[in-house]
């Protein structure tokens, strides 16, 4: 499915490459663009909760956690593990967030 969707995207790349002005395709990709920055934003708000939970757990920042996760510092358990992942899980939220709205305050 990936790879058809990446076919589709080159497709409409080549077709929109003379035509810039193009207010369907621009619209459509806005729409798009809108559905997964919401879609994300839930998501992310989501695994935000999640980590809040483990913060109040071990009465610790996840930045101070993650400090001591990756020296070393951190006991190994299965919390600290998923903690680690909801981090990680968080911060790509957000780096794709960020790349949706730096094209779309365009």
């Amino acid at each position: 499915m990936k790879n058809d969707v990446l076919s589709k995207i080159r497709v409409l790349r080549d077709l929109t490459a003379s035509d810039r002005d193009d207010e369907v395709v621009e619209g459509a990709l806005n729409y798009i663009l809108s559905y997964s920055r919401a879609k994300l934003e839930n998501e992310s708000e989501i695994t935000a909760q999640e980590i809040e939970k483990f913060e109040k757990k071990y009465g610790l920042s996840s930045r101070k956690f993650m400090m001591n996760y990756k020296k070393g510092t951190a006991a190994d358990s299965i919390d600290y593990v998923e903690w680690f992942a909801l981090i990680s899980l968080k911060l790509s939220f957000d780096k794709k967030l960020s790349l949706i709205e730096s094209v779309m305050s365009d």
